[in-house]
Formats: structure tokens, C-alpha cells, sequence
């Protein structure tokens, strides 16, 4: 646009403006040039009218000179025009400069230069609407593409929902297909659907994330979590795979990292999926495992030097997480291509290994998002490492402590395993949990060393030594046999050792690999309160049968699992004690309101209302009785549980309770309660209670390290025998063979009804029902001592609990075989010893 073509608008009584207008256009008749006499027409013409200049000339005498200055630069214009102000007042100059208006001029001006003034004007308001004409088409074009990226997500989240629906009936019926008799050529095409339907849903949710991402609709969920228990978690997701490509997976843990730290859980333990899948698909065999550490950063320049919560001990940190693994590796030149979404090193690396190539796309910008970055280490035919840096805050001091209890601390443990990495790794996992360890690759250091220190009361020992060292191996149960000494075995999970390898001594137990360290101290709990109860002279294991008598009391026994019962039961009445005893809360609430019992053992897991629930409202309802009585009664409620993680006693006692039992029951430790509180009420409750703890070291729930092992000279089936505790079995039987048979038909009457209400949870995808059924079914096996299924079980409540629902499927499977196996044998367990 030129001069010419400029409309423009010129106020005032000003020959300056024409003369300067003459200039400009010369002679020519047609101008599009409107004038005004004052400030006021111009008010009103202007709005009306697209003007790309405005020549105003403000004098004194015309007050609407200043109003309209304003409203030229007010958005009141869709268009402003380019204004010049003609003005000697020096007001009406600061209003025109506070509006943003440049050209600003004297009256005594010359024409000549006015008019160089108005056709530069002209030129810049010429330029102005070009800019906001593009401005406004772009503006246009990005909310289009922002609409089209909407649509292109609801389309995709509508397409997956439709495609995950149909291949979640798909794999639902796929399942049980495959757990049928079907004819070898059906049982590979059937397992290929399988296999495909697997692909397709985490395709689908890769491409999902990869969307969310692009439109930044993915959000972060912060709280506060433990960093072990992710990173254990997503090791133990490809504990069967890694298995069958005799892989080994570990973590190994830095000095001064902390468990629990804030940030998004699930983000990062869909990183480490991601990285530990890659490096077990790239691996033909050796190792994949995870490097942790975690370094002390400054804190940010905004958080100011406000002093910390009282109690408060976070930290600013950045982690430094590694996977590695030692497979195929990568050339370098590949390497600039990896973290571009599908996109892979070669086109030969998707036929033969399969991928969309997003994994590893997903995961840098998840890591992006998060404020951290990714990098790759790698050399061909040697291995990978990606290694990736993350800000977090690391919080110290969480209530939930991971430690032995106290006796056990201090305690030294040999550790044997052929590969360097995991014995660091294990290492660093049992020093965290305050025990020294020495570590060697070979079962006859490992042998010498034990008979050398007696101070070493444990051995942890890799499956894969004993084929090689098979007669070292057999010298070693001899001499743990021999001593007070225990020995863990360390398997792959799915596998079981041979029958020769199974015949193994008291306190020799298994442990699956990878060892998540909650298992671990769980079973070296166990084991070493197995080794101290052993210490015990024959006189200090005898149960009192005169314990009613001297301390008479009335007993309520409330479980919901008849097995349980049963046992406990059997156990009271080898005390004297006849004990009534209630499935649930609600009547456990009725049965104290009617007889005031003395001494309540009260289940915490149960439907409908829990345990601690019930303790509530029987310390209400206490209350109550005691405030329309002068005689005060206060009953002692002991808990009984399987869950032996710090914290759960607090609740315990939060909700009322006076003591904690781990579950399965050790006839001593219930005998040494029993007497315990027995003499508190003999007090009649008017002197000090002792502390809520029992005197004694709790015994936590794990595998109980006695075992035996049913045999069968079918070869078929002894990959399939369960371990059992014999002697535990006949020890809550009062050795009445009577009594075994009665406690033995219950429990394969109940574990039978309990597993095809489990094979419906998991063929329903229903992951809350598989964790309560596997949970109550795992207390019923832990105490009749049936220990290999008990495992199993555990396993399946931790699937459960995670949402892991194909993984339980994959452990129930064993568990039924041993539970078949059992049944079929079932009339050696009755054979006394």
C-alpha cells in the first residue's frame, strides 16, 4: 500500500495539514482524505471508518483533543491506525506519549516534512496489517492442526478402547485354551494368538502414550513412593523370560541412597519396563540389571532459606539409574537414531526381535517431562547401557525402616554365585538390612569359610553351582546339617531344583531370584528365630498343658478362614483352654457384648469387616459397658496376621489392640503370649501393662525353613512337589494322627474350593479378587506348613495387588500342579515319622 492508497483522516483547523496534504497528493483531484473540524467529529467518524492515518492537530480550546488521543490507541480500533499529534501543549504531549504514540510533532513543523511524516505512516500501517493479516491466518491454521491433534486423539483413544475390549475377550478365552489337552499343532496356534494379542495391547498403549505426549495431555501424578520397591517390582515383571534365557536380573543398590523419594511412580517404573524388556529382548544370555545411585543436589534458587517442617528431612537429589545388560550391543552410528519413535538401529533388528521402536522414544520424553535426560553407552556383540539422570527430592527419616529385628543385626552371611555383579548387588541388599556378608563364586570357599568362622550363621547359595560342584554340594548340607547353621537357595522362579537337590536339611529353604529384599527379610527373620528357637533346651519347647489352670480366662478365637481356626483351636485345647470362636467382625462385636471375653486373637484381614475395624467398636462398645458398670473390664486383643511389614503393628495399636502375632503360629510363641497376658489379667488389669510387643522376637510370615519333601517315583511329577513341613504339621495336630487326617481333609477341601475361586478371579481380570483370595489361601497353606504352595500364593497376592493379573495366571498354573501332586499323595503326609 502507498500513499495513494492510504485513507486518511486529518482534525483540526490547521493549514499546516492541507499544505502538507497538497504536497503529498499534488494536484490530484481524488483523495481519500477526510477532514474534520475538531476533536469531537473526529470521535465520531473515526470508529466508523477504517483509517490508516490520523493527523490530528489538539489545541487547547477543543477538550475532546485528549479523549481522543486515548481512544485511538484503545482497542476500541480492531485496526489502529497510525496517528501523528500536532501539539505545543505539553499535557496533551504526555497523554500522546503515555499512549504509545510515536510520531508526535510541533505545529511549527514544515509542511514538506509533515507530509514525509504522513507517507511514512502510511507505509508502516501498510506493513502492520500485512503482519497482522499473516498473524491472524496463522493463528487460524494452529488452532485447526490443535483441532485436528484432538480429534486425532479421541480417535485413538476410541480406536483402542474398541480393539483392547475385543482382545481382552480374545486372551480371556485364549487362556484357558492353553492350560487345556490340546493337540500339539492346535496348542503353537493357540499360543500364537496369544502372543499376538499381547503385541497388538502394548502397541496400542504405546501409541497412546506417544499421543498424550505430543499434545501435552499427559499428566504427572507426584507423591511420595519407594524407589526399591519400583525397581524391584519391574525386575521381578520379567523374572519367567529372563529364566528361560538363563538371564540373570539384579539390582545393585549405592551407599547413600535413599528408599523413598517424590516424584511420578508410574512413569518411571514404565521407564525401567521399557529398558529392562530392550535388554532382556537383545540378550541371548548373562545379565540384565540396574545400577542406582543418588547424589545431593542444592536446592533451587526460589526455595528461599525458609527452614524445614519440624521432622522434616528431604532432600533435593538427582538419581542416576543405569540398565545394562551384556547382549548384542549397538554400532555407533546407530546411536543418534535410537530415541526417535519408530525408529530402530537396522531394518533386520524389527524382523528378527520384533518392536514398534517407540520404547525407547516413550521413555526419553517421559524422562523430558520429568526434568531429566536419557543417554546410551554401548559396544557391539558386548552390551548396552542406558543410563538416565532425574531430579527428585529424597526423603529421609519415612516411617517404614527396612531392618532386621534387633537380635539379628550384626549377623554375617556367606554369599555364593558364579557372577561378580550379583554378588555386589545381593551384598549391597543384605548390608542394608545390617548384616555382613563375604562373597565368593565357589561352594568349597563357601564351605571352608562357614566350618573356618563360626561367627558366619548363614549361606546363600546360586542353584546354578550345584550341577557343577554336585559332590561339594552334598558335603555342604552334611555339614549345615550337622551345625545350627541355615542356607538359603537362591532359584529362578517357575523352576524347581531335582529331587536330590529338594532332599536338603532342616533350615534349608528357597529363595526365587530376583530377591526382592522384603522376601529377604522376611525369610532371614525366619530363619534365624528357627536358630534360636533350636537353642533351646527340649524343656523350654514343651507346651504347658496346665496353662488353662493357672491362668483360667475366657478365649474368643475370631478368623474366617476354617483352617486357621481348626489349628488355633487344636492348640488352646492342648493349653486347657475350651475357646469359642466367631468368623466375623460383626459377630465377634455381638459374642464380647454377651460374655465380656478376657483375651481376644482377631484376625485383620477378614470380608465384610476387618479386624481392626471390629477392635474399634469393641473398645466402644467396652467403653460403654464400663461407664453403666462400677466393675471395669478390659479385654486384651492380640492380632493375627500375615503382614509383618513395619507399620502394620502401629495400626494394630492405633485401632486397640495390645499385641501382634504373625501368622503361621508357633505353638511356644502363642504359649509365651498367652502367659504373658495371663498374668496381666491375673492382676486384674490394676498394674502397668508390659509393652505392646511380645518379649520374644516375632517370628514373620515367610516359608517356614523346616521342610520335607513328598516324592513320587513318577519322573513326570517331581518338578511338581511342594515342600512340606512335616513337623509343624503333626506339632498343631498334638501329634494325633486323627487329628492330622481331619486337619489334612480340611485343608484340601478349602484350598480346592479356594483355587477355582481363584482361576475365576484371573480369567475375570480381576486383580483385587486374585490378591484376597491368594492372601487367604496363603495363610491356610503357611499353616498347615504346606510351604511350596504357600510361596507360590504369596506371589500371586503381590500380581494381584500390582494389577499384574497375567503373571498371576502364569504362578497359579504351578500352584495347581502342586496342589494336584499333594492330592494325589496325600497318604504320605499321614505316615509319622
Amino acid at each position: 500500500m502507498t500513499v495513494d492508497d492510504a485513507k486518511i483522516l486529518a482534525v483540526g483547523k490547521n493549514g499546516l495539514i492541507e499544505q502538507a496534504l497538497n504536497v503529498l497528493f499534488k494536484d490530484q483531484e481524488e483523495r481519500r482524505v477526510d477532514m474534520v473540524e475538531n476533536a469531537s467529529a473526529a470521535a465520531e467518524t473515526a470508529p466508523t471508518n477504517h483509517y490508516d492515518v490520523v493527523v490530528l492537530d489538539t489545541s487547547g480550546d477543543d477538550p475532546a483533543g485528549t479523549g481522543l488521543i486515548s481512544r485511538l490507541s484503545s482497542s476500541e480500533f480492531p485496526y489502529p491506525p497510525q496517528t501523528i499529534i500536532l501539539t505545543d501543549d505539553p499535557q496533551r504531549l504526555c497523554t500522546a506519549v503515555n499512549c504509545g504514540i510515536r510520531n508526535v510533532l510541533s505545529k511549527s513543523i514544515s509542511a514538506d516534512e509533515l507530509a514525509a511524516r504522513i507517507e511514512s505512516a502510511a507505509n508502516d500501517g501498510a506493513h502492520l496489517n500485512n503482519l497482522q493479516s499473516e498473524y491472524r491466518h496463522l493463528t487460524s491454521q494452529l488452532e485447526t492442526a490443535q483441532l485436528k491433534n484432538r480429534e486425532k486423539t479421541d480417535f485413538l483413544a476410541t480406536m483402542s478402547y474398541q480393539i483392547r475390549t475385543a482382545m481382552n475377550g480374545v486372551i480371556a478365552i485364549v487362556d484357558p485354551l492353553m492350560e487345556s489337552n490340546l493337540p500339539p499343532n492346535l496348542e503353537e496356534l493357540v499360543e500364537n494368538v496369544r502372543t499376538s494379542g499381547n503385541a497388538l495391547m502394548h502397541i496400542m498403549n504405546e501409541i497412546l502414550d506417544i499421543s498424550k505426549i505430543e499434545t501435552g495431555e499427559l499428566q504427572l501424578n507426584i507423591h511420595t513412593f519407594s524407589l526399591r520397591k519400583c525397581i524391584e517390582d519391574s525386575l521381578e515383571l520379567f523374572a519367567p523370560k529372563a529364566s528361560g534365557k538363563d538371564i540373570e536380573l539384579f539390582y545393585i543398590w549405592s551407599d547413600g541412597t535413599l528408599e523413598f523419594v517424590k516424584g511420578d511412580e508410574a512413569r518411571l517404573r514404565q521407564i525401567l519396563i521399557n529398558l529392562i524388556s530392550n535388554g532382556i529382548k537383545f540378550t541371548h544370555e548373562g545379565e540384565v540389571y540396574i545400577t542406582v545411585d543418588m547424589s545431593r543436589e542444592p536446592p533451587p534458587p526460589e526455595a528461599g532459606t525458609e527452614e524445614p517442617a519440624a521432622g522434616e528431612d528431604n532432600h533435593n537429589c538427582m538419581m542416576q539409574i543405569s540398565v545394562s545388560d551384556s547382549g548384542i550391543g549397538i554400532p555407533e552410528d546407530k546411536l543418534p537414531r535410537l530415541f526417535k519413535a519408530f525408529s530402530q538401529t537396522d531394518p533386520s533388528v524389527t524382523r528378527r526381535y520384533g518392536g514398534t521402536g517407540l520404547g525407547l522414544a516413550i521413555s526419553s520424553s517421559l524422562l523430558n517431562l520429568m526434568g531429566g535426560t536419557m543417554g546410551v553407552e554401548s559396544v557391539p556383540n558386548q552390551g548396552s547401557s542406558f543410563h538416565f539422570t532425574l531430579p527428585t527430592i529424597a526423603v529421609a527419616g519415612s516411617p517404614e525402616k527396612l531392618t532386621l529385628p534387633e537380635p539379628e543385626k550384626g549377623n554375617k552371611a556367606v554369599i555364593c554365585h558364579p557372577n561378580p555383579k550379583f554378588l555386589q548387588g545381593l551384598s549391597s541388599q543384605l548390608n542394608r538390612l545390617q548384616l555382613q556378608t563375604v562373597s565368593t563364586t565357589s561352594i568349597e570357599e563357601a564351605d571352608g569359610l562357614l566350618k573356618k568362622d563360626p561367627s558366619i550363621r548363614l549361606l546363600l547359595l546360586d542353584e546354578t553351582l550345584i550341577s557343577e560342584q554336585t559332590l561339594s554340594f552334598e558335603q555342604l548340607k552334611s555339614h549345615i546339617a550337622a551345625t545350627n547353621k541355615a542356607a538359603i537357595l537362591l532359584t529362578n522362579i517357575g523352576t524347581q531344583a531335582r529331587a536330590h537337590d529338594i532332599k536338603t536339611p532342616k533350615r534349608f529353604i528357597t529363595l526365587h531370584k530376583p530377591v526382592k529384599t522384603d522376601r529377604l527379610r522376611i525369610t532371614l527373620a525366619s530363619l534365624f528365630q528357627e536358630q534360636k528357637t533350636s537353642e533351646e533346651k527340649p524343656s523350654q519347647r514343651r507346651l504347658d498343658h496346665s496353662l488353662a489352670q493357672r491362668f483360667p480366662m475366657k478365649l474368643l478365637l475370631v478368623d474366617d478362614n476354617n483352617i486357621n481356626v481348626k489349628v488355633v483351636l487344636s492348640l488352646l485345647r492342648q493349653f486347657g483352654y475350651q475357646a469359642e470362636s466367631v468368623s466375623r467382625g460383626m459377630d465377634a462385636i455381638e459374642a464380647f457384648s454377651e460374655k465380656k471375653h478376657d483375651l481376644i486373637f482377631m484376625d485383620v484381614q477378614m470380608p465384610e469387616m476387618d479386624g481392626l475395624e471390629a477392635t474399634r467398636r469393641i473398645r466402644a462398645k467396652e467403653e460403654e459397658m464400663n461407664a453403666a458398670s462400677d466393675a471395669k473390664h478390659k479385654s486384651i486383643i492380640i492380632a493375627l496376621t500375615a503382614k509383618t511389614m513395619t507399620g502394620d503393628k502401629e495400626k494394630c495399636f492405633e485401632a486397640g489392640m495390645n499385641d501382634f502375632l504373625a501368622k503361621p503360629l508357633r505353638p511356644e510363641i502363642l504359649q509365651s503370649t498367652i502367659q504373658k497376658w495371663g498374668e496381666v489379667i491375673a492382676q486384674d488389669q490394676s498394674t502397668k501393662q508390659p509393652a505392646r510387643e511380645s518379649e520374644k522376637p516375632e517370628k514373620p510370615a515367610a516359608f517356614p525353613p523346616t521342610q520335607e519333601t513328598i516324592t513320587d517315583t513318577s519322573e513326570s511329577q517331581e518338578d511338581y512337589s511342594p515342600e512340606i513341613d512335616k513337623e509343624r504339621l503333626i506339632e498343631f495336630a498334638g501329634g494325633s494322627p486323627d487329628m492330622m487326617k481331619e486337619l489334612l481333609d480340611l485343608y484340601i477341601e478349602q484350598t480346592s474350593e479356594k483355587f477355582t475361586q481363584l482361576r475365576k478371579a484371573i480369567d475375570q481380570q480381576n486383580a483385587e479378587e486374585i490378591r484376597r483370595i491368594a492372601h487367604s489361601s496363603a495363610g491356610a497353606n503357611a499353616t498347615c506348613g504346606i510351604n511350596g504352595i504357600a510361596d507360590l500364593l504369596y506371589e500371586i497376592e503381590d500380581h494381584g495387588k500390582n494389577g499384574r493379573v497375567e503373571q498371576a495366571a502364569k504362578v497359579f498354573t504351578m500352584a495347581e500342579k502342586k496342589f494336584e501332586f499333594l492330592e494325589k499323595n496325600r497318604e504320605s503326609l499321614l505316615e509319622t515319622p
